[in-house]
């Protein structure tokens, strides 16, 4: 580190540590060497975030506890299709399809509508292009 290289201090830290700015991820390249265009946390709290978040949906997977949209983004996975394919597939907008993939309309998707999705995907083997 540089005498001259400004620093930010990272929220998630333990204790808060003053680091330099090229520990934090960049969200705004116009004021990248700016705190202000940089992540309010640092790149090893938001990696270790990360891997918790994983270790969380291996317990999930392992407990049989996993939800309607991570069944579906490892269905398609394991099918090696796009969210596009997939939508094109089951004959519905890719809009749609997303919106299920991200959780905000599961509570409209019934486990039936679920178990469709799966047995149509299963049905349309991914196409070679």
């Amino acid at each position: 580190m540089s005498k001259n290289e400004p620093t930010k201090m990272c929220r998630q830290c333990k204790p808060p540590k003053e680091k330099p700015l090229s520990e934090f991820a960049i969200i705004n390249r116009s004021r990248m060497n700016k705190p202000e265009g940089r992540k309010e946390i640092c790149k090893e709290c938001a990696w270790d975030g990360e891997l918790e978040r994983r270790k969380q949906a291996m317990v999930r997977v392992a407990a049989g506890r996993v939800s309607i949209p991570e069944r579906l983004v490892n269905h398609r996975k394991r099918l090696g299709l796009t969210q596009e394919q997939a939508a094109r597939k089951l004959g519905i907008p890719l809009g749609t399809y997303l919106t299920y993939e991200q959780g905000r309309r599961v509570r409209r998707m019934h486990e039936k509508t679920y178990k469709h999705i799966i047995e149509q995907t299963r049905r349309n083997k991914p196409s070679e292009k």
